[in-house]
Formats: C-alpha cells, sequence, structure tokens
C-alpha cells in the first residue's frame, strides 16, 4: 500500500539537511514546475538551469523509499536528490508553486526545520557571518561585483569578485557591517551566506575567491536578480535560456556515435561547472549539453556504441525549443533493451578450506553478488 501521507519532519529525515537545503531553493526561486501526490507518490517536474528533470518519490514506507530522476547524483549514488525532494516538499506546500514560478513579486516562503544538532554544533568558524531574526528592523541585502575582464576567462580554474552588503542604504565592503546586531535575511541570502562559508570563503572579507563550478552555482542562485555587475553601474543580466551550440551527431556502421560543432558564434568566456555558464551577447547563459560531451566544444569527440544508451537519454532530456542538432538518424531508430548479465562462480582454497564467490559481469562491467 506505501505510505498515505507525507510530513516535512519525515522527509528531512530520510533525505537530509544538505537535499532539503537544496529542495527548499528550488521552489523558492521556481524551478518546481509541477508536483502532484497521489499515496504513495510524489511526481512532477523540476527545471535547474537548462535541463528539466521528471522526477519524484514512491513512499513504501517512512525507510523504504525509492528514487524516480535521471540527475548524475540519483544515477551514481542511488541517494534521495534534491530534485525529487523539492517534488515531494511541494506537494506539501502547493502553494509555493504557484507563489514561486517566474515572474512572481510575492515569492513563498517555507516554514523553517531546525537544522541537526550536529550541524549546530561546529567550530566557531563555521558560524553564520550574520544574525537573521525576522522580526529586526535592518534588512540585509547583498551585491557581488565582477571585473570587466572576467567575463571573457575560459575554463579558469577560479573566479574573483567583491562582495557587498547593505542594511536599507548605500552598498559598503560586507565586513564593515556591524555582525553584532541581527538583520532580517531573505532566504536566498542566507543561503546565499552559507554556500559560501561552505565552499571555502572563510570570513566576509570584500574580495572572494570560487572555484569555477562554485561561481555557476552562484550565476544560478543570483538569476532573476539585479544583484551581479561588471563594475558598479553596469548589471549582468543572467539568463535560464540555454545556450546550445548547432550540434552534429553522426551514426557510424559500428554502431559508435560522433558528435561534432558546426560553425557558429563563439562565447567570449566560458565557466565549468553543472551546469556550466558562457558570456555572449553582454549577458550568463548557462550551457545547455550534457557535460558528457563538453568536450566536442574543442574537437569533435566519439561515443562508444557501449555508452550510447546512455548518451540517448541524456539527449532526449535536453531542451528542445530552437535547438539545432543535425543528426543522420532520429531517436525512434534505436530500440533500447535489458540485457542479461553473465554469471560466473570462482572458488579458491583447498581441501581445508574453500571460498566460493558469484561474479555477475553486465557489459564491460563485473560485480561479486556475495563475499
Amino acid at each position: 500500500m506505501g505510505l498515505q501521507e507525507i510530513t516535512e519532519p519525515m522527509l528531512a529525515k530520510a533525505a537530509g539537511w544538505e537535499a532539503m537545503k537544496s529542495a527548499r531553493q528550488y521552489i523558492q526561486s521556481g524551478a518546481v514546475r509541477s508536483a502532484t501526490w497521489k499515496a504513495p507518490k510524489a511526481m512532477g517536474l523540476v527545471h535547474t538551469g537548462s535541463i528539466e528533470y521528471k522526477a519524484g518519490l514512491i513512499f513504501e514506507s517512512e525507510i523504504d523509499i525509492e528514487n524516480f530522476c535521471s540527475c548524475r547524483q540519483s544515477r551514481e549514488f542511488g541517494t534521495l536528490c534534491a530534485h525529487s525532494v523539492a517534488i515531494a516538499l511541494a506537494t506539501l506546500h502547493p502553494e509555493s508553486i504557484r507563489s514561486s514560478s517566474k515572474g512572481s513579486e510575492n515569492p513563498v516562503t517555507l516554514p523553517g526545520i531546525d537544522e541537526p544538532a550536529k550541524l549546530q554544533a561546529k567550530a566557531p568558524a563555521d558560524k553564520p557571518w550574520f544574525i537573521h531574526d525576522p522580526s529586526a528592523n535592518a534588512t540585509l541585502d547583498l551585491r557581488f561585483i565582477l571585473a570587466p575582464n572576467a567575463v571573457s576567462q575560459f575554463h579558469a580554474e577560479s573566479i574573483s569578485m567583491m562582495m557587498e552588503g547593505s542594511e536599507g542604504g548605500a552598498f559598503k565592503p560586507l565586513n564593515s557591517l556591524d555582525r553584532t546586531k541581527s538583520y532580517h535575511i531573505e532566504e536566498r541570502n542566507q543561503y546565499m551566506l552559507r554556500f559560501l562559508q561552505k565552499h571555502g570563503v572563510d570570513k566576509p572579507t570584500p574580495l572572494i575567491h570560487l572555484k569555477s563550478e562554485h561561481f555557476c552555482e552562484c550565476l544560478e542562485l543570483l538569476s532573476g536578480t539585479d544583484r551581479l555587475s561588471l563594475g558598479r553601474s553596469k548589471t549582468v543580466p543572467i539568463t535560464q535560456k540555454a545556450w546550445i551550440p548547432p550540434l552534429r551527431i553522426t551514426l557510424e556502421p559500428s554502431g559508435a556515435l560522433t558528435v561534432s560543432v558546426q560553425s557558429q558564434s563563439a562565447p567570449e568566456g566560458m565557466f565549468s561547472g553543472q551546469p556550466g555558464y558562457v558570456w555572449m551577447n553582454g549577458q550568463f547563459q548557462p550551457i545547455g549539453i550534457p557535460p558528457a560531451i563538453m568536450s566536442a566544444l574543442q574537437a569533435p569527440m566519439k561515443i562508444e556504441r557501449i555508452q550510447v544508451p546512455f548518451f540517448l537519454h541524456q539527449l532526449d532530456q535536453m531542451p528542445t525549443d530552437e535547438n539545432s542538432i543535425e543528426m543522420n538518424f532520429s531517436l525512434a531508430d534505436f530500440q533500447i533493451t535489458s540485457g542479461q548479465p553473465a554469471f560466473r562462480l570462482c572458488m579458491e582454497g583447498g581441501l581445508a578450506r574453500l571460498d566460493a564467490k558469484i561474479q555477475a559481469t553486465y557489459g564491460t562491467q563485473s560485480f561479486f553478488l556475495s563475499k
């Protein structure tokens, strides 16, 4: 039968604090496009960067939960990903889908869940930089400033930008604000401050340095705001429309695929992340091709036959609006079936002691089924 209803504390216990934090951010930013609950299933759509995931959870019990999502975390680690958790959480707050949709002036604020004690008991260096109090008179706002030449980098390992804060007046270096007083801090800014602390920014200094993948996550968080600028005057647009270069995908007689990029207007800057971003025409755009074929931007790449099913699945998940993909085949030409594993009994030892293991081989991968 499965669970007939779920609760937020139960979801937090099963998914963990990090997944819940990311899930709440997806809802707050309007990434959850739909979410429906039909016991024991929570299913829906989540749009992150340039990819829309069909995701959800099936609750057989409070600990037996099946995750349906094609994201990397779900595929490789089998854990409850933030996409599916966001959908389940949104079914508990159906008004959040309407209120947090793109263009809303009054995004929903979800009720908070206390952090586990083990997170509260971190070293003093990990304490929040600023004290959040919803009833405080002063509101803390953030903005980030890039140097004009920072956007024209290609695959830089790290990016530097200035970080400033305001408590209702002019922006000034964040470390000049009074850290002993309480501020009302919007959830997006709370998440941003925690994110920076988590990824190596030890204190609120005027100049911060981020790894490229963390810079791309910041762009995703700042999308739809006017809090990123070139210099102090030019606001930087961050669009949600994916940049997809014109691709040519060729099916070879061997069954392998060759992926190449046709002639195009080259981006002025490119930053690696998941998703990565390009700087083109005065704005940041998420890269809309799967990370697995990013190297095709430099030179034609080959997708071996055994990797073709996974690649086709990624291709099917790509945005379709105004795509420019030239193929000498169609997805309907392929039929994906489940292969049968080959089993092998492996024995070692002698008359006094004989150990046996069962090995299963599936494609190029082998697994032992018993110790």
